[in-house]
């Protein structure tokens, strides 16, 4: 709205330098839209991906817990064990059978799962996002202009050039 209020005050086909001032200002709004696109789509994958890493971090608390259990278990299990061969009572039970290792591998191959799901996951998403397009802060913007509008912007105009400058000796003061 404020591009278009500012071609309609200051016509570009009546000035050069509004001509190129709504060139370099459709550019800006062109760049801003293009970046601002690339945002939301980044905002999407990033959110989507925070969201799996969180589950992700809950279903491993679950495994591990389960594997800290199942791990203790054992461990009590075979301490019940060297105790009744070391103190070699007859007729003591031990209990239910111990967790195996097996239950434990089982425990691992879970988390390995989710790690490898995970895994999926933030390879796609690191394959997904976007960069946003390059900001050029000195780009040309091509304009040419009418039969009443000489000279005007063009890709080889560039900045004038400078002359190199020399040092000169300061004038000595006689004393």
């Amino acid at each position: 709205d404020y591009r278009d209020g500012l071609a309609a005050a200051w016509p570009p086909e009546k000035s050069p330098a509004s001509a190129a001032f709504i060139s370099r200002l459709d550019y800006l709004i062109q760049h801003m839209r293009e970046t601002h696109d690339t945002a939301i789509a980044n905002y999407a994958i990033v959110s989507a991906t925070t969201e799996a890493i969180t589950a992700a971090r809950h279903e491993l608390k679950a495994v591990y817990d389960d594997y800290a259990a199942t791990a203790q278990q054992k461990k009590d299990y075979e301490e019940t064990v060297a105790f009744q061969k070391a103190s070699q009572l007859p007729g003591v039970t031990i209990g239910p059978p111990p967790p195996t290792a097996a239950d434990l591998e089982a425990a691992n191959i879970k988390a390995r799962v989710i790690m490898f799901d995970l895994s999926g996951t933030l390879t796609q998403a690191q394959a997904t996002l976007q960069r946003p397009p390059v900001y050029m802060p000195n780009k040309i913007i091509e304009h040419v202009g009418n039969e009443n509008n000489r000279g005007g912007l063009s890709a080889n105009s560039g900045p004038p050039v400078l002359p190199t400058v020399m040092p000169v000796e300061p004038p000595t003061q006689a004393v």
